[in-house]
């Protein structure tokens, strides 16, 4: 109870998210919970052993594999699910030094095995330092700081848009 109102843990709540929407949606109030701080993995354990129904606990099980305190945003974690579906492990939040090793920024994942980058969104957070139609991988280039690093933009546009759905990452050179 909080000021007379009867409230739910947040693992127990993300245990209902999972129950009512699925893994997927789990994965995302779950990594915004950990990533804020308001549960750990062992509180969504206990949630997920105090399941009714079995099914219910494997899903919240597999929920739990799948989340990932690094992410910072919806998008981020949907972006994270869509790379797995597509058969690709990723590091979350990765440093990028220069050749000379000073810091250049951070990604928001690098598929792991490569040097690839990928950023989410990644056209619009660095808009403000960008030329018309410029890449992140040639900003960063033509600013002295190249790291090297092939950036791949992933950008998942809502469904019910009035854009058509698109789930594609791009790359210089790309078809738009």
């Amino acid at each position: 109870w909080v000021r007379g109102a009867r409230v739910l843990e947040p693992a127990f709540a993300i245990l209902g998210v999972v129950d009512q929407a699925g893994v997927r949606h789990g994965v995302v109030a779950g990594d915004g919970a950990l990533k804020s701080g308001q549960v750990t993995m062992d509180d969504l354990q206990r949630a997920a052993s105090a399941a009714g129904h079995p099914a219910v606990r494997r899903r919240m099980q597999r929920a739990m594999l799948l989340m990932d305190a690094a992410c910072e945003s919806p998008g981020e974690s949907l972006s994270r699910l869509l790379m797995g579906d597509l058969g690709f492990q990723v590091t979350s939040h990765v440093a990028v030094h220069a050749h000379n090793g000073a810091f250049v920024g951070r990604v928001d994942f690098v598929i792991d095995g490569t040097r690839v980058a990928v950023e989410f969104d990644g056209m619009q957070k660095y808009h403000r330092f960008r030329r018309e139609g410029e890449s992140i991988e040639n900003l960063a280039h033509r600013s002295g700081r190249g790291p090297g690093l092939p950036t791949r933009n992933l950008t998942i546009t809502p469904q019910g848009s009035n854009e058509p759905e698109r789930r594609r990452m791009s790359h210089p050179g790309a078809d738009s």
